[in-house]
């Protein structure tokens, strides 16, 4: 059994302030693309950890396609929001790392904004969104975002690699794509 199971990493989830947490095994996921990007940016890298963040409903609700010249855009609201939560996200996983750190296991947070990314190919180092599928947080859609039950595709993301030994979540393998 790992040394961090799932029931103390729940405990953890309201400490960190983060609405999902979810791990996955980077040896037994089955994905040949999280294992080498994982262990590129660390090698001898165990597990990820997702966390997620609910952006809130009220705010996507005031986004608007346009405004009038002059007018204060109720969409204004969502780039402090979306700076909050990320903010958020990041100190959860630093914090969660320096956790590990101290019980002598390298780990490296990947802050929510700002993943480096491939310029050739015009992609992330890393896919927060297939880390988190991976870790039980959800699916990602036809759209290619991901989609929570709990949020839908209202989430902000972060992860952590690190080397150590932490129990995989369950995997919620469903389709939260609704046909109308």
């Amino acid at each position: 059994m790992a040394k961090y199971d799932q029931e103390r990493l729940q405990e953890m989830k309201g400490k960190l302030d983060v609405e999902l947490l979810g791990v996955a095994s980077v040896e037994r996921s089955g994905s040949k693309e999280l294992k080498e990007r994982a262990a590129s940016l660390l090698p001898g890298v165990k597990s990820v950890v997702a966390f997620g963040k609910e952006t809130y409903k009220e705010v996507i609700d005031l986004l608007k396609p346009s405004k009038e010249v002059g007018e204060a855009a109720d969409g204004d609201l969502y780039e402090p929001h979306n700076e909050y939560i990320n903010g958020r996200l990041t100190r959860a996983a630093y914090e969660l790392a320096n956790i590990f750190r101290q019980d002598g296991y390298r780990s490296l947070p990947l802050p929510a904004r700002g993943c480096p990314f491939d310029t050739r190919f015009l992609t992330a180092i890393f896919s927060y969104r297939h880390a988190a599928e991976l870790a039980g947080l959800g699916t990602i859609g036809r759209h290619s975002l991901l989609i929570t039950p709990e949020y839908g595709p209202r989430v902000r993301l972060a992860c952590l690699l690190t080397e150590a030994p932490v129990e995989s979540s369950s995997l919620r393998k469903k389709d939260y794509c609704r046909k109308h």
